[in-house]
């Protein structure tokens, strides 16, 4: 690399191994030698349900310390969990012996209770409001989700939380 005056350059050195993004700075009239080893990195991604990782058509699989080798450079991740209707794409850029992290929220779905009487709704043993309790945001994945009424009768709901809102109509008057 040659510059005409003093420069910072960003240069992407690309290998049979992968890519890495260098800056590199160069001085007026003067050659500057770049040498960079690429070699593989770690991915950990951090999420609160399984997920179904790929890069275009290849599938990525983690280990049991949700971790994976993957060459250095970006990379354009799908990441997919069908069974809560879960879909993000989301670009990671893995550098050479280093460890990338990914940590995934989920947006939640919501939760919409009404009931024959008023009534307490929990979800996993967390109180969250009275009946009728209209767009409450709830975590994706399996939830319990209890609905008491003011005489102690209680309804006891598993619900898989997908990302389509969830409706639970309750009435106290039938076993």
């Amino acid at each position: 690399v040659i510059a005409s005056s003093h420069q910072e350059l960003v240069r992407v050195l690309q290998g049979d191994k992968g890519s890495v993004r260098r800056t590199v700075t160069v001085d007026a009239d003067r050659a500057a030698l770049v040498s960079e080893s690429i070699f593989a990195g770690w991915l950990t991604v951090f999420a609160p349900f399984e997920l179904q990782i790929a890069e275009g058509t290849r599938a990525i699989r983690l280990d049991e310390n949700s971790k994976v080798l993957l060459p250095p450079g970006i990379h354009e991740l799908r990441l997919e969990n069908r069974d809560l209707g879960y879909r993000e794409t989301r670009r990671v850029e893995v550098q050479p012996g280093q460890t990338t992290s990914l940590s995934l929220v989920a947006p939640p779905s919501t939760l919409t209770v009404t009931a024959s009487a008023p009534a307490i709704v929990s979800i996993d043993g967390q109180q969250v409001g009275e009946t009728p309790l209209t767009n409450q945001p709830i975590a994706l994945g399996t939830r319990d989700i209890v609905v008491k009424g003011a005489d102690g009768t209680t309804r006891r709901f598993t619900k898989k939380v997908t990302v389509a809102p969830v409706q639970i109509d309750v009435d106290f008057s039938k076993p």
